[in-house]
């Protein structure tokens, strides 16, 4: 019997904590893009014992993912966000209400785009 196929898509992830959910999509095979931010990352990035400057919790959830650090509220970045959005099927933040919309990245502008 051979197994089923796997159908991959993209995920692009902005979120303040990492969250299990977005590591399992990327072991079922999303390509899973984690956006953080510039000069701070990720808070769990320094929650636990840190070794070579990470932690086994960082590391955990952060599984089967690629990062980059963009700054949504710099004008100059809107062009890279733009074509990761085109591109993504998913577009995961758990910003506060309404800071997605401020910053132009809430559901009718990523929907525009998309």
């Amino acid at each position: 019997m051979e197994p089923p196929e796997r159908h991959s898509y993209r995920r692009t992830d902005h979120q303040r904590r990492c969250t299990h959910g977005n590591a399992d999509a990327g072991g079922s095979g999303a390509d899973v893009i984690r956006i953080e931010e510039v000069g701070a990352g990720d808070s769990v990035l320094r929650r636990g014992a840190v070794r070579n400057g990470v932690t086994s919790y960082y590391l955990s959830l952060n599984r089967n993912k690629r990062a980059i650090s963009i700054d949504l509220k710099d004008t100059c970045s809107r062009p890279l966000m733009a074509d990761l959005l085109r591109s993504a099927d998913v577009f995961v933040h758990n910003t506060r209400p309404g800071v997605m919309e401020r910053l132009n990245y809430g559901h009718d502008a990523v929907h525009a785009l998309n």
